[in-house]
């Protein structure tokens, strides 16, 4: 179990070190925990894919006026190849479900939890005369599969709620709840079990 709050500068890097780690001590099957991870920059998003792929399409970036660029996998980044089912939740956003998406279009896991968020793109600031900003999306990023992260999010292989009906509204403040009482990750080892059974 890797749980990753934030995508900070390195924090790609220590995921790979603690998949190798996990793996070292007997680590069949992994899950990663993308819920509420909302800060980061998208290009440690994509290196947080590249962990777990090893070649092949991570996404592209694509505006009106701004060319397709093309990211990558570099086989010499990734660090794990063991099942891996990937965590999520509608605070899920931008650099994280940049991860998730590649995981999940690559065939490479699957995603238990709730649809994410739906932010992923590059934005321009204007200054008005009034002293006013006005953000625009100059570019979207786009999964491998071609549909843009902004448009609707992703959704998760099998959905899990995690706030119950009349409960406060705001996946940011899922409560912390020991591992054995979190419905949805009991869901995805139930997944990753399943695909083990399946493969054996």
């Amino acid at each position: 179990y890797i749980d990753v709050d934030a995508l900070a500068p390195g924090r790609a890097a220590d995921v790979a070190r603690a998949a190798r780690e996990l793996e070292s001590k007997g680590a069949e099957r992994l899950v990663l925990d993308l819920r509420s991870n909302a800060l980061g920059d998208p290009q440690e998003g994509l290196r947080l894919a590249n962990v777990f792929l090893e070649d092949g399409l991570l996404a592209y970036l694509q505006g009106q006026k701004f060319p397709r660029k093309d990211f990558n996998a570099e086989p010499r980044q990734a660090a794990s190849k063991l099942p891996l089912v990937v965590l999520t939740n509608r605070a899920t956003a931008g650099a994280a479900e940049l991860a998730a998406a590649a995981i999940l279009d690559r065939r490479r896991g699957q995603t238990v939890g709730e649809r994410t968020y739906g932010l992923a793109a590059t934005q321009k600031t204007i200054p008005m005369e009034d002293g006013a900003t006005v953000i625009l999306s100059v570019a979207k990023y786009y999964r491998p599969s071609g549909r843009a992260i902004q448009d609707g999010g992703i959704n998760p292989t099998l959905q899990v709620l995690e706030i119950e009906s009349g409960a406060e509204d705001d996946p940011a403040s899922r409560l912390e709840k020991p591992l054995e009482e979190d419905e949805v990750l009991k869901k995805a080892i139930e997944v990753l079990k399943g695909s083990a059974a399946a493969a054996a």
